[in-house]
Formats: C-alpha cells, structure tokens, sequence
C-alpha cells in the first residue's frame, strides 16, 4: 500500500530541508518504499518553491504543490483529493508529533483495517517536549 504523507507549509525554505532529511532518515528502506511525500506550498513568499525543487531532484520528496489562496485547510484538502494513494495522511513540517508513532498510525490501516487513523499531540495521554 501506498501511503502518502502531506506536509502543508508556509514560508517554511529555512527549515524545510533540514525536516525532510529527518523523516526520511528515521524509516527503514523498506518501510520508505511505500512512502510518497507532498509538499504542500501554501503562497509562500520565500524560497520554499527552491527548496522544494532541490528536494525532488534528490529524490527526497515526490511531489510539490504550490496552492496561491492561503489556508492550511485548502492545501490539503487540495492535495487529498488528487491523491492516488491508497493512505492519505497530513503532518506538520515541524514534526511536532513523534515520528515514533508514524508506523503505528499507517499499521493500523493497512494491516488494521481500519478506515481512519488519527493522531494528536493534544490527547490526555499525549507527552509534548520542547
């Protein structure tokens, strides 16, 4: 199963390199296979279009989407309904939310069954560092 991971940004050309490495470098080759990465350029006025090249010419990402109307909200959903993955799923560029539960989020889908998997850095039993 193809999953692919949406990530929305604005103005994000300082930091968006850097966290990109860092997801890519925290799967395994196998698990990475299955993995399509968006970006979602929600009218950055910065160089995040210029980044984003370079990242798809590394192979780092597959897929870069520029959205002019600002809203996080629009950018993925604009990128969810021209999805062809089989999972369809957004996080924030900042990785705020821990990487180690990323598998556990698509695991229970894809070998699961569930419909819909969601995950929260605000639940009750979340832990927020930083």
């Amino acid at each position: 199963m193809i999953t692919e991971v949406i990530f929305p940004v604005y103005n994000e050309s300082d930091t968006l390199c850097e966290q990109i490495k860092i997801f890519n470098q925290f799967f395994d080759d196998e698990f990475k296979k299955n993995i399509f990465i968006t970006i979602a350029d929600n009218g950055s006025t910065d160089n995040t279009a210029t980044i984003s090249d370079k990242l798809l010419k590394k192979k780092l990402i597959q897929k870069y989407v520029f959205i002019p109307q600002k809203g996080r909200g629009r950018a993925i959903k604009e990128c969810i309904k021209k999805s062809k993955a089989d999972i369809v799923c957004y996080m924030d560029i900042d990785l705020s939310t821990d990487l180690a539960h990323f598998k556990e989020l698509i695991d229970s889908i894809s070998k699961k069954g569930n419909d819909i998997s969601i995950g929260s850095r605000l639940s009750k039993k979340s832990k927020v560092v930083g």
